[in-house]
């Protein structure tokens, strides 16, 4: 039982080091906290057993345990070869687009020689294309264990969080890239686009009624200034929340001005939003499609 308490305190030491990662959700570290707590109950530890803890962390012992061949030792010069022959073949068939059968080939390769960097690195831009982006993220971070200096691994990873909309770690990663290889354009572009999402995303958490006026302009389907007010249409939550603003008689003068300047710029638009509140529906014509805007011209520019 003393093995089984000792293995049960890393692995609770372990999932609250994952309490701080900016990898996981909100509800994600919410249930890592339920486990915790099971854990210690069942077992009868807690982190203050600092007697059952070993001289090595469990991602250590992980990784140490399932070691792939030529990471602790060199691999054989044949071995090398062989790793570099399919590492050329999975980079002809990303050419092709066949991304799964490219992945199968880094993968052989890191088998027979896991401290080329290179590998890694190929392995994420085949995993970003199939949108495995946490897996493209512990491929760059392993490429850039092993050469801290590998400005493309930082790039791709940049890709990656990107693709999980992460955007401050995209910048850290751009940025990084940037700093390795400050005469790249491509990776400039890269921080500088990830940098502006970041900004979008700032002010639309510090302005509540982003949602409602945010991203319109000329063909954007908004309104007067570029407001999107399909948004408004579609939101329930908006709507009940403009509903009970007008009912306000503090608010109606202010609620008179917007209709007249929302009647100007969209005739019809005044109706819709009447019939809206009295539960009449609006259109919903514009839900979701900009979900995904810029993802995939940021992967391609990140995986060449």
């Amino acid at each position: 039982m003393s093995d089984s308490r000792r293995l049960i305190y890393s692995i609770v030491h372990f999932l609250q080091g994952q309490l701080a990662s900016s990898e996981l959700s909100s509800d994600a570290k919410e249930s890592l906290e339920v486990a915790i707590q099971c854990l210690e109950t069942a077992y009868g530890i807690g982190l203050a057993d600092t007697h059952l803890a070993v001289n090595r962390n469990l991602l250590e012992l992980f990784n140490t345990a399932t070691c792939i061949k030529g990471e602790q030792g060199a691999a054989s010069s044949t071995d090398k070869l062989a790793a570099d022959r399919l590492r050329n073949e999975g980079n002809e068939l990303m050419r092709n687009n066949l991304f799964k059968d490219a992945l199968e080939k880094y993968t052989k390769a890191i088998e027979l020689d896991g401290s080329n960097s290179v590998h890694y690195c190929n392995r994420a831009a085949s995993h970003i294309h199939l949108d495995q982006f946490k897996l493209a993220i512990d491929d760059c971070k392993r490429a850039t264990q092993l050469d801290p200096k590998y400005s493309r691994a930082y790039n791709r990873m940049g890709s990656a969080y990107t693709g999980l909309e992460n955007h401050k770690e995209a910048v850290n990663s751009y940025r990084k890239a940037v700093e390795l290889e400050p005469g790249n354009e491509n990776y400039r572009t890269n921080l500088t686009i990830a940098e502006e999402k970041l900004r979008e995303v700032g002010d639309s958490n510090s302005n509540p009624f982003a949602a409602m006026f945010g991203g319109g302009g000329a063909g954007g389907g908004g309104g007067a200034g570029g407001f999107d007010f399909g948004a408004i249409l579609s939101n329930p939550n908006l709507m009940n929340m403009a509903t009970q603003m007008l009912s306000n008689p503090a608010m109606q003068n202010i609620g008179q001005q917007l209709a007249q300047s929302m009647q100007a710029a969209n005739p019809d638009l005044v109706e819709q939003l009447r019939s809206q509140m009295q539960g009449g529906g609006g259109s919903n014509r514009n839900n979701g499609q900009d979900n995904n805007n810029g993802r995939d011209d940021q992967n391609q520019r990140g995986s060449q």
